[in-house]
Order: C-alpha cells, then structure tokens, then sequence
C-alpha cells in the first residue's frame, strides 16, 4: 500500500511539473542559432562586413542566386554582402582577378577575398569566398558550397591548398557607388561615412549591427560584446555606434524620442516594456525593432531567463503584449 501512494506521489509531481513547464513555455520564443561567431568589438568596416556575412550562414545554394530568400552562389553571395556596404563587385567570377590589391596569403586580414581556381580552368578563378580570420596562419573564410550553402571552411585543407589562386583587398581600393542621382563616386573608408548618406541605410545599419551580436550571453549591467549584455546595455552599444547618447537604465527610456503608435513601428524604433513588478508602471525591459511586417513584429533584445542572451522575438506573444508599454522613435530624420 506505502509503495502504490508513493508512486501516485511522484506521478502527482511529475505532472505538475510539466504542467507549469507548459504554462510558461510558450513565452519563450524560438532564438536564432548563435553562428560561430568572434565577440570583437565591431568597430571597422571589415568587421561590419564579416558579421554582416556570417548572418548568412545556412542560407542554401542557388546557381545564379542573389539573395537570402532564394539562396547564393558564390559570386553571389559576394556581390550582395559588399552591396550592403556600398562596394560594386564583379558579376563574374574571372573578373574577380583584376579588381583590388594582391595580398600574400600570410598578411591576409578579415574581409579579404580569397579566389580558387575551378574544376576544369586552373588558369581562371572559378570559386570565391570572404577571409573571416587569419589566426598566426589559421585561415577561415565564409563561402557558398553547392551541397551545404554558405559554411565556413578551414583553409588549412589540402582541398583549397591546391585550389588556391589570389588573395584580394577591395576594402581600400574599391570605389563604393553612392545612392544619389548625381551618381559620383566616393572611397569608402569608415562603415559610419558609408551608412550616413541615407536614413534608410542607417537604420539598415543599426539592425545589421545588432543582429551581428545575437548569441552574446546576458550580463547584468553588462555593455559590451566580450563582458554580455543587459537590455540597455544592448541599446546603448548599438546607438552609441552611431553616436546616439541613450539612457543607461531602461527606466529612463519612457522620455526619449518620440511616441510612435504600434501598428507604424518600423525597423530601428525602440520598444518599451513593463518590468517584472506589475505594481510599478515603469519601463522595465528594452528591445530594436527590426521588422514589421502587416503586424507581425519582430524585435532584438536581451534576454536574462534562463540566460539567454542576445535573441529575436516575435511581439505576437502574450507575455509581450502584456507588458507593452511604448514604441519610441529616435533615429533621426536629418543624418
């Protein structure tokens, strides 16, 4: 009899701890992988350009593709990481000889290119890929492969070994075509200069900025890629890139910028939610905007539960929603 009301006793428990598992569960969103990312702090262009690249990662192959949605190859990829920064790359993988400086393997740097000769014409280019690292030698670099779409690869590999052809910089030789009708031409040399020319591609900037950290653990007080984060920290990283002055404390974050309704809320907006004490009507928790699409939101943030970190959240969750408080605005419309 003991053991028959001692089983029912655990089972009894076993169900209500699943049971309040379930009931809080669904306020936890799906987190973005974290990809094998460094925590340098980004602070160049090519740091901007490899973190931007590497948010690619997994996207599939496509022979002739030019975008995430429908997957890359490699010039591909190519062309629309640096498109992002402005650099007007080759369509062609054989062009891709005649563009930048030449760099000896040893002094190659992130953001380099890295050009491979392919399966039939050892004298032409036929694959291409970014240098994300060179570690006293050790090598990585992000590219398409036609079976796993974008990896990252090790170049210590007898396979590239034998494939290799040229390392190239672009990043301070080529020209980066400006979006303004007049159609002039202007060196990049900051990622701030290139991304200052429009309010879109400043707030383009700022979400690529942020979600370049997703994966960094959650840190109280903490405002830095290498020490973590907490929600203002976060905030104030991102906009202090681009020389925004935030509060430090999310409490003070009701009286920045200005009110915008929830269903106008666009990518770079601030919102603002009620803390853990529901007593208290001030702001406690703070996340980016990075998508709104027909009302389906999408914000950036960091998570303390269950040390989470740096994640995107969908806001079309009830914990969310319950503890909404504002959606401010405070990129500005003059750059």
């Amino acid at each position: 009899m003991r053991k028959i009301l001692f089983i029912i006793f655990i089972g009894t428990l076993i169900i209500q701890e699943n049971t309040v598992y379930a009931k809080h569960s669904s306020k936890i969103t799906n987190v973005i992988p974290e990809y094998n990312k460094e925590t340098d702090i980004i602070h160049t262009l090519a740091d901007s350009i490899v973190n931007f690249a590497k948010a690619q990662l997994g996207v599939k192959y496509k022979l002739a593709g030019t975008s995430p949605k429908t997957g890359f190859d490699c010039s591909g990829f190519l062309n629309y990481v640096f498109d992002e920064f402005n650099y007007k790359l080759p369509k062609h993988l054989k062009d891709f000889d005649n563009i930048g400086k030449n760099i000896k393997v040893k002094n190659c740097e992130k953001g380099d290119l890295i050009l491979f000769h392919g399966y039939k014409n050892k004298k032409e280019t036929g694959h291409i890929g970014i240098i994300i690292s060179n570690n006293n030698g050790k090598i990585k670099f992000i590219h398409t492969t036609s079976t796993k779409g974008i990896i990252i690869s090790d170049f210590s590999l007898q396979y590239y070994q034998d494939k290799f052809r040229y390392i190239r910089r672009v990043t301070q030789d080529v020209t980066a075509q400006n979006s303004s009708k007049n159609n002039k031409t202007t060196k990049v040399e900051n990622y701030k200069e290139v991304h200052s020319n429009t309010l879109e591609t400043q707030t383009d900037s700022i979400i690529q900025l942020a979600v370049a950290q997703v994966g960094i653990k959650y840190k109280y007080a903490g405002a830095s890629p290498e020490t973590g984060f907490d929600c203002s920290g976060f905030v104030n990283y991102v906009f202090g890139k681009f020389n925004y002055k935030l509060p430090r404390s999310s409490r003070y974050f009701d009286d920045v910028g200005k009110d915008i309704k929830l269903k106008n809320c666009k990518k770079g907006d601030l919102i603002l939610f009620q803390g853990y004490d529901v007593k208290k009507k001030q702001t406690g928790h703070v996340g980016i905007i990075i998508s709104n699409e027909n009302g389906k939101i999408k914000f950036i943030h960091a998570a303390s539960s269950k040390n989470r970190g740096i994640v995107i959240s969908n806001f079309d969750v009830q914990y969310y929603k319950d503890r909404f408080r504002f959606i401010k605005r405070i990129i500005k419309t003059n750059n």
